[in-house]
């Protein structure tokens, strides 16, 4: 729909993607508009798969947009050369696009031509074969927008991945573009399209009439699950799909686990032959060795007061941890740490479960977990004027509210439907403030610390409901509870699938899904991690030491990059690039590009600074000190000056950064909402 050109943006020195939407798109008026309109949601997407939009505008009568550009080849090109891709290679290179999908559709933007040349993949610098990319928002629209064709009755998107209602004349949406994605997966593990038929005409009716095939027919190499996934991303009726894409990525997932295992056990099938060698050790002993290890957890009592009026459905016990097989056995232990593994017996599974229920209710007097859910109160908060905290603001900045919690916050997190979340870890509270002005106080008991706000819920570290909890965003309630070594000392939301990236006081930074199951190998660094972020392609971390940026890789393998940086980062976040915030008073920008990190920006902001928080396409980035009791807007603009700032009568503890406003908690027990 469009031609890309390589080009060189003068401002930053950094070559870019410069798109030329089609003529007989540009001179539609009604596209037009929706370009101008979508492409500013586009660029809105912060999520390390989708290839971020720089800029869109007009010039000349063309339309266009400017992205970053990737050395690379795409999945067209890959297919084209090899065919068919082994079924664990295709999985991991989609299930990152699936993701990436997902982030699309929770911001209202449907992308209308998933296709593998819409697929890029670059090559890295570590352990990693590839990193991939979803790119060409350049025909994307809301999912509100009434019809899939433009004014002129051009059906747009790219007839071999069409979902049944667009071509019917449907408006399409977020269903759509699975139908679109499980199209390009059946081509990924066959080589061949879905319905590869002489003409347009032929294709079209395929896709509305005749049966989705079979990948196994092609690839019998292919396991059923997968074959299931793709048959239910294709299903011809849109409600038989899967209900987003955050649940096809976990599918993936799930699937490219039970590969995993094969593979090992293939790596691994004579251990138990060899001389000497010792038996691995048995399901029903592993976990409850594992279950008797862990110190049973007593949950204080939490006075209901205006306990909200629902029954509490039980709670999902946290997940174990698996033991670290012993060295020569065969590494069977560390598949229960995989999430969702089958490969115990189902009777054997049951049985445990009895034991280990029987055990935790023995050790805790009786009773269900029900009654450790958070009860939830109307906050008796008070809002007080933004002047008796602030002491000084400039003159482009508003201060908008101050709310009073009365206890000295942890954490504060903004979700994604707006509300803000602060940790109070001196009460075992956490305070949710809606948009709309209430203010909701929910008992969590033990000392919560670390919140973050993200598509699966709210995520907090601390709580007497484990090292980290999940609690459902509307209502408070615990959805999933995870032991860690260590209660979370930062934490990471990936924007696709709500997980969870928690690092902990050793250093150890583990994958937690949104069903609270430990996933993958943890990555190490040294400790104390202060800050984590996801974002550009992988998760980073700082421990303000010397050449204290980690960079951890998201396959699930634990391996890290420890990077050359100025020493004392203390905090990381993400604007068209990464920011990091130095304990002594500078922050730095870097570009990541597949072969290095390259400094664009490096400016001293204060004496010393502690947080540094931004949402990607805005013109600023903010900074926290707590020794000048100092608020900062930073610009994005290559000098990164200091824009404004706000003083406060006590020292920040915590940011979260909004679309037109800031949120900063301070020691003495208020958050202020700064509007920008």
């Amino acid at each position: 729909m469009g031609v890309v050109y390589r080009g060189t943006q003068l401002v930053l020195g950094r070559p870019v993607a410069v798109k030329a939407i089609a003529p007989e798109l540009a001179e539609d008026p009604s596209y037009r508009e929706r370009f101008k309109r979508e492409s500013q949601l586009a660029a809105s997407i912060d999520h390390p798969h989708v290839i971020p939009v720089y800029e869109a505008g007009e010039w000349d009568g063309m339309l266009y947009l400017i992205m970053r550009w990737v050395e690379g080849t795409d999945l067209r090109a890959m297919l084209s050369s090899s065919g068919g891709l082994p079924p664990a290679r295709a999985v991991r290179l989609l299930r990152p696009v699936a993701s990436a999908l997902g982030a699309a559709h929770q911001r209202g933007l449907v992308h209308r031509d998933i296709k593998p040349g819409n697929v890029l993949i670059a090559p890295c610098d570590d352990e990693r074969e590839e990193d991939v990319y979803l790119t060409d928002f350049g025909i994307a629209r809301r999912s509100a927008s009434q019809s899939g064709m433009t004014s002129t009755g051009m059906l747009v998107g790219t007839v071999d991945y069409m979902a049944p209602e667009r071509i019917s004349g449907g408006k399409g949406d977020a269903a759509s573009d699975i139908y679109s994605f499980g199209c390009m997966l059946f081509e990924a593990l066959s080589g061949q399209l879905p319905f590869d038929r002489p003409t347009n005409v032929a294709k079209v009716f395929a896709h509305v009439n005749d049966p989705v095939p079979s990948v196994r027919t092609i690839a019998q190499e292919v396991p059923e699950r997968l074959d299931e996934i793709v048959r239910q991303a294709m299903a011809k009726r849109p409600e038989e799909r899967f209900s987003s894409a955050g649940a096809l990525t976990r599918a993936l997932g799930e699937a490219l686990d039970e590969l995993d295992a094969r593979e090992r056990i293939k790596a691994e099938p004579t251990v138990l032959d060899e001389p000497g060698a010792r038996e691995p050790p048995t399901a029903g002993p592993t976990v409850l060795s594992g279950a008797a290890s862990e110190p049973t957890v007593h949950h204080p009592a939490v006075p209901d007061v205006a306990t909200v009026p629902e029954s509490a459905p039980t709670v999902p016990e946290p997940a174990p941890t698996a033991p670290t097989p012993a060295p020569g056995s065969m590494a069977v232990t560390s598949l229960v740490r995989r999430r969702k593994r089958r490969a115990l017996g189902a009777a054997s599974v049951v049985a445990l479960v009895a034991i280990a229920v029987a055990v935790a209710l023995a050790s805790t007097g009786g009773g269900g977990r029900s009654g450790s859910q958070p009860s939830a109160s109307a906050s008796a908060a008070a809002r007080i004027p933004p002047s008796r905290e602030i002491r000084s603001i400039s003159s482009a900045l508003t201060g908008l509210q101050t709310i009073a919690l009365g206890s000295t916050p942890g954490g504060v997190s903004i979700a994604p439907a707006g509300d803000v979340w602060v940790s109070l870890p001196d009460t075992g509270a956490l305070v949710r403030v809606a948009p709309n002005g209430p203010v909701t106080r929910f008992a969590v008991g033990g000392h919560p610390g670390v919140v973050a706000g993200g598509p699966a819920g709210v995520w907090v570290g601390g709580s007497s409901y484990g090292s980290l909890g999940r609690l459902d965003a509307r209502t408070g309630r615990l959805a999933a509870a995870s032991r860690l070594t260590s209660a979370p000392t930062a934490l990471a939301i990936d924007p696709g699938d709500g997980s969870a990236w928690a690092a902990d006081s050793t250093g150890t930074i583990s994958h937690v899904d949104p069903g609270g199951s430990l996933t993958g190998q943890p990555a190490r660094v040294p400790p104390p991690v202060s800050g984590l972020g996801f974002g550009e392609g992988w998760v980073w971390a700082v421990n303000g030491k010397v050449n204290g940026l980690v960079r951890v890789n998201l396959d699930g393998s634990g391996s890290t990059t420890t990077l050359n940086t100025d020493p004392g980062p203390v905090s990381v976040t993400f604007d068209q690039g990464i920011w990091t915030a130095h304990s002594a008073g500078n922050v730095t920008r870097f570009d990541p590009r597949p072969s290095h990190l390259a400094v664009n920006t490096d400016v001293a902001v204060a004496n010393s600074l502690d947080a540094i928080n931004a949402i990607e396409a805005q013109p600023s980035v903010w900074a926290i000190s707590k020794k000048t009791q100092t608020l900062y807007r930073i610009s994005t603009q290559p000098s990164a000056p200091v824009t404004a700032k706000v003083r406060f009568a006590s020292a920040p503890v915590a940011l979260a950064v909004a679309r037109s406003s800031v949120f900063v908690a301070t020691e003495d027990g208020n958050v202020t909402q700064i509007g920008f």
